[in-house]
C-alpha cells in the first residue's frame, strides 16, 4: 500500500509540475508583455509538432518499407510488454 501511495503521490507531483517549454511561457510573460509571449508560444507549439510528425513519420516509413525492421520491432516491444508482466508478478509475490 505504501508503495501504491509513492507511486500515486510522484504521478500527481510530475502530472502538476510545468516542463521546461511552460516554464519558458511563464517567466517571458511575468517579465515581458502579451506581445512578446505568443510568438514563445508559436515556437514552442511548432517545435512539439515538427518533432512529432518526424518522429511519427520517420517510424512509419522505415515500418513500412523493411519487413525485418517491422519484425525486430514486434518483437522487441512484445518482449517489452512480457518483461513488464513478469516484472508485476514477481513483485506483487514478493510483497505478498
Amino acid at each position: 500500500m505504501e508503495s501504491q501511495l509513492a507511486f500515486i503521490t510522484i504521478c500527481i507531483a510530475s502530472a502538476a509540475s510545468p516542463g521546461p517549454g511552460m516554464l519558458a511561457v511563464l517567466s517571458n510573460s511575468l517579465n515581458q508583455n502579451m506581445q512578446r509571449t505568443i510568438p514563445v508560444i508559436l515556437g514552442i507549439s511548432t517545435g512539439l509538432l515538427l518533432a512529432s510528425i518526424l518522429s511519427n513519420s520517420w517510424l512509419l516509413t522505415l515500418v513500412h518499407t523493411n519487413a525485418l525492421a517491422y519484425q525486430v520491432m514486434t518483437g522487441l516491444c512484445s518482449s517489452y510488454i512480457i518483461y513488464l508482466g513478469c516484472r508485476a508478478i514477481y513483485y506483487s509475490k514478493s510483497q505478498a
